[in-house]
């Protein structure tokens, strides 16, 4: 199920009593939706839904076979594959998903699994998967704060933001006089912009659209010091590398891990445009920098990393 007709469905006290399980997946687990989500439903008695911790396979069906009195109850399980992995798993025993498609009652359970979990063709003709997106448009945002029953509009110059985001900015909108809306609108571009310029600013540069990369670059780079560049990039480096480290070794969980803050195209495929050492050279010329910087150099360093990046002087495997 796509995500705007989840939310159509969603206001429906009937769509909750009549799915039994519910799973929902995108690439990185949306705590803060889920909570609002959860917190809405409860509050606006659609659906009383409890989290229950358990990080135990066996405890927690167990728990799901109990019933007292004969009563029903709502589980919210969380992200059960990252909760189980540590746990290890018999031989010919199937996966928790797999399991939890199977589960009939007495309760009715909702939890998460990540994008690159992918349930059996059996096992989603048993549950209803409903699919996140990461980052919503203009038009998915406003359908959220309906949902919620925000009926401000987000400010025009946003024009996408994950999820969680927009679940913060339904929460401030929400308790947010008329009167103050102008100034906040003008600071919450201001914030939310910049945040997502930089991320297309390093989506730009990981796949080498150096096009697109420096007219971003124009309307940035003054914005920020050298050394919240020297910062930026370094992080983005490392964290870029070992994912392309991981990746090759086919250790996804922890790419994963090394994954936050990139963008989320680098985990999905880009990364197989960089080498190791291609990036270990350009970390090496950051660090460079920021020493240069600290002894009192003023010279363009950061234009001409770009430019030895862009031109593949960082890879060995390209000749100039």
């Amino acid at each position: 199920m796509k995500f705007t007709e989840f939310l159509k469905q969603a206001k429906k006290k009937s769509f909750w009593d009549s799915n039994n399980v519910i799973c929902f997946r995108s690439e990185t687990y949306p705590l803060l939706f889920c909570r609002t989500l959860f917190d809405h439903l409860n509050q606006k008695e659609i659906a009383s839904i409890t989290t229950l911790h358990v990080d135990n396979r066996l405890q927690l069906w167990k728990t799901l076979q109990q019933s007292f009195l004969g009563g029903t109850s709502f589980y919210w399980l969380g992200n059960v594959v990252e909760k189980l992995k540590k746990q290890k798993q018999k031989k010919n025993e199937p996966a928790m998903v797999e399991l939890l498609s199977l589960y009939k009652g007495p309760h009715r359970v909702a939890f998460f699994v990540p994008e690159e979990h992918k349930p059996s063709a059996s096992a989603l003709k048993r549950m209803l998967l409903i699919d996140l997106p990461d980052v919503l448009s203009l038009r998915e945002i406003n359908e959220l704060f309906l949902f919620f029953g925000i009926k401000r509009k987000i400010p025009p110059n946003i024009v996408k933001i994950d999820i969680d985001t927009s679940c913060m900015l339904a929460n401030y909108l929400a308790v947010t006089s008329a009167r103050l809306m102008g100034s906040l609108n003008k600071s919450l571009a201001s914030i939310i912009s910049v945040d997502l310029s930089l991320y297309d600013l390093s989506r730009a540069f990981f796949v080498k659209d150096k096009t697109k990369f420096f007219s971003l670059w124009a309307n940035c780079n003054n914005d920020y010091s050298v050394p919240f560049w020297v910062v930026y990039w370094g992080e983005q480096i490392w964290r870029a590398y070992n994912v392309v480290r991981f990746m090759r070794k086919g250790n996804f969980p922890a790419a994963r891990r090394f994954s936050f803050g990139l963008p989320a195209s680098f985990v999905k495929g880009d990364w197989r445009r960089c080498s190791l050492k291609e990036l270990e050279k350009a970390y090496l010329m950051v660090y460079d920098i920021d020493f240069a910087f600290k002894k009192g150099s003023t010279f363009c360093s950061f234009d001409l990393f770009y430019s030895n990046y862009f031109l593949g002087k960082f890879d060995a495997s390209i000749t100039v």
